[in-house]
């Protein structure tokens, strides 16, 4: 899976990493300003930050580590004085076979500051959903709200489950649900008397209806959910170039539809990102691969694809690509895309865009979409990144605050080389338009 083995193709790309000024300015960022929030250690406070952030009321900012600690953490970032950022360790994933480990996923916030997110698998599972609490003391008691078998109850979520109007949790999981050949469900866990039921959608068979659904799901204001998975569709034999589906309710009976199957080549391959709305129910998204560019990411063509997918009669929808990089200004747009109030959107590629000696071909950049009269959109590169102590190699998707601020994690990089080798542990940045 593209997703996974990206994982080992990364460490081919960074090096040693240098000192920057804080708010460097230069041709790649357009205006824009950058600077690093915090910079990872590896151990206690963990290491490469693959998911993106949260933020709370207060604006603290929330995500997770795959690595480091024990087995990956839940932090914290609060701004103290003078603009610093201090990093706080919420949870450490140290006992998997209560809590799972090496999160891929981020977090979710409720209304009065907990937080929820997924974990892989831990001994005697196949991953949890957990709450972590803040308690009086200032320590975050973690609560496993489900714990995966792998069967019935599918298995290995890498996505943060977000809430619906009601208070039930929603994901998907990468396994299951009737038994390990399946390939990935949506789930809902229902609380009840402090208790969480889980609610098990109709498994992914890989062949039309898609397989591997790894991102978050996104609801529509008729309370249809929408998500993409990885693998399955038509295409890119023997596994299938991806879908976008839609799951609608119907007296509590969940009906899954699969409104976009990926063809490959110019129209991209194998999303693995969540989708976004705009006020009109257009969908948007990215795929890391396919489209233009002479991007080569794990044998597959293409630098990849921001499409945008306009719903029409008869529950046809229309697919268009608005931007593909074409490598000199980054490439593998894992991320997805973000807007901001002006209806902008926002995002970053994973790898290519400038090099240097750390970064042979890219450590990515970060970019922004501008609409135009007759459908057109306009790409602005606002940082590319250097793979050195300002990081490398965003991978999930970015954060925009109320001020139009934007917040990111790179997996690698920053100043920290020890025990993250030679390519750094990753950083939070931000990002002021």
């Amino acid at each position: 899976m593209l997703r996974q083995t990206v994982l080992l193709f990364t460490s081919s790309l960074l090096a040693i990493f240098l000192a920057i000024p804080v708010w460097p300015r230069d041709s790649s960022t357009v205006g824009a300003r950058y600077r690093v929030l915090y910079r990872f250690l590896g151990s206690p406070d963990g290491s490469e930050p693959y998911a993106g952030l949260a933020m709370d009321a207060a604006g603290n900012l929330y995500g997770t580590t795959y690595h480091g600690g024990t087995e990956g953490t839940v932090f914290q970032l609060t701004l103290g004085s003078k603009g610093k950022w201090s990093e706080s360790v919420l949870f450490d994933f140290s006992d998997p076979s209560v809590s799972g480990g090496f999160p891929i996923a981020g977090v979710t916030l409720d209304a009065v500051g907990n937080v929820y997110g997924a974990s892989e698998p831990g001994a005697g599972n196949q991953g949890v959903v957990y709450e972590l609490t803040p308690s009086s003391s200032g320590f975050w008691n973690v609560d496993v709200l489900h714990a995966f078998s792998g069967y019935k109850d599918g298995g290995q979520p890498w996505a943060a489950p977000i809430f619906d109007k009601a208070g039930n949790l929603y994901g998907t999981a990468t396994m299951g649900p009737i038994d390990p050949g399946q390939d990935g469900m949506v789930y809902e866990l229902m609380p009840s008397h402090g208790v969480w039921q889980e609610n098990i959608f109709p498994g992914f068979s890989s062949k039309k209806d898609g397989a591997q659904p790894s991102a978050e799901v996104v609801f529509d204001k008729a309370g249809n959910l929408y998500s993409t998975t990885m693998d399955g569709g038509t295409g890119c034999r023997p596994v299938g170039c991806g879908t976008v589906f839609k799951m609608s309710n119907t007296n509590g009976h969940w009906t899954e539809t699969v409104i976009y199957a990926f063809k490959g080549g110019t129209d991209g391959a194998f999303p693995s990102s969540a989708l976004v709305l705009d006020q009109h129910g257009n969908l948007y998204g990215t795929t890391p691969v396919g489209g233009i560019g002479p991007c080569d990411i794990e044998n597959t063509p293409g630098c990849g694809t921001v499409f945008k997918l306009t719903p029409r009669s008869k529950g046809l929808w229309k697919k268009t690509v608005i931007y593909s990089p074409d490598g000199s200004t980054g490439g593998g747009l894992f991320g997805g895309v973000v807007f901001d109030k002006a209806g902008n959107l926002y995002g970053t590629t994973t790898f290519y865009g400038k090099t240097s000696q750390n970064c042979p071909a890219g450590c990515g950049t970060v970019f922004k979409l501008t609409p135009r009269i007759g459908g057109r959109w306009t790409a602005t590169t606002l940082y590319e990144f250097r793979g050195l102590a300002d990081g490398g190699e965003p991978f999930d998707r970015l954060l925009i605050d109320k001020a139009g601020n934007i917040f990111g994690t790179t997996e690698y990089g920053g100043s920290s080389t020890y025990p993250c080798n030679i390519f750094g542990c990753g950083v939070v940045f931000e990002i002021r338009p």
